[in-house]
This record gives C-alpha cells, sequence and structure tokens, in this order.
C-alpha cells in the first residue's frame, strides 16, 4: 500500500500532507525540509491509492499556499479522520466553523457542541487534531486569553493567530 505525501514551506515550517483514497489524513509540521518517515508508518496501515491520494494532497497544498498568501480564510477538502471517537469527530468537525481571525475558548466549543462542561476533552480533540490549519484549533485558546497549546508548539499558534490579525505582527 503506497502513500502519497508531498511537502510545502511555509513561516511556520515545513509542512507535509498525507492523503488516502477518502481525503487528507495528517498534515504535519517541521522546523527543517524533508518529509516525514512517520507518515510513511502511518500510510503502512491505511488502505491508500496512490491516483487518489495523490489529488487529494495537490489539492491541499494549492490551498495551503493560498491561506499563507492570505487568499484563503476556509478550507474546502475531504479529510479521512479515520479511528476517532465521536465526540472527538464532533469537535474537529465544528473547528472548521470557526471565523479567520477570531478566538474562541474551550468552553465555548464544548458549548457549542452540547457539552458545556467538556472543555478538557475539547482540549484533548484540539491536541489530537490531524490536520491543523485546515481545521483551525490555532483559534481556541483559554478563557482567561491564554493560548493553550498546539501540535506545532505555542510559538506555531501565536504565529498562526498573528498571520490572520488576531496579533500585532
Amino acid at each position: 500500500m503506497d502513500a502519497y505525501e508531498a511537502s510545502l514551506p511555509s513561516p511556520w515550517g515545513t509542512l507535509t500532507v498525507l492523503a488516502s483514497a477518502a481525503g487528507v489524513v495528517r498534515l504535519t509540521f517541521a522546523e527543517a525540509g524533508g518529509t516525514s518517515g512517520a507518515l510513511a508508518h502511518l500510510a503502512a496501515g491505511l488502505r491508500i491509492t496512490p491516483e487518489r491520494s495523490r489529488a487529494h494532497v495537490g489539492l491541499a497544498l494549492e490551498q495551503l499556499r493560498e491561506y499563507i498568501a492570505h487568499q484563503r480564510r476556509r478550507f474546502d477538502l475531504p479529510i479521512d479522520l479515520g479511528p476517532f471517537g465521536l465526540y472527538h469527530r464532533e469537535v474537529l468537525g465544528f473547528l472548521p466553523r470557526l471565523r479567520y481571525g477570531h478566538t474562541v475558548s474551550y468552553g465555548e466549543v464544548a458549548s457549542a457542541t452540547g457539552r458545556p462542561l467538556a472543555m478538557r476533552a475539547v482540549g484533548a480533540a484540539c491536541a489530537l487534531n490531524p490536520v491543523p490549519i485546515i481545521f483551525p484549533c490555532h483559534r481556541v485558546i483559554h478563557a482567561d486569553g491564554s493560548l493553550g497549546g498546539h501540535i506545532a508548539g505555542t510559538w506555531v499558534k501565536h504565529a498562526l493567530l498573528t498571520h490572520e490579525g488576531v496579533f500585532d505582527e
């Protein structure tokens, strides 16, 4: 089972995209160029057809380039969430509805998804987000305005929010 992945330089490190026949599976950040061996390892357990996955990766890279150039605020990509649980999927599915250039708290996401006390579950879903930027978990912060964590590091979360105009350059 061959996987298809490709990388794109960005202001936040190299972005590497992996796709299955169903859609984009992972988006990772790397400090330096090259692709991630971890993605190839992950792909070994997936049923990936190179032709379909290549098309999904190409579309994802195109939309990421547009986002970097401030020409895209929302992504329109098929996403393959694989084995995530029901509430996890619900939180991840809610993230694309978050407005570009705005933040919400973990509690607000919990309330919006029908579980107002599930802030930690929202945090866990964001921490395991397989497609950051595409599912904009960087827009979810603590109620006190502090950033909280990010899969690629807090500096990336701050940089993405700066890119979107939340913070001054």
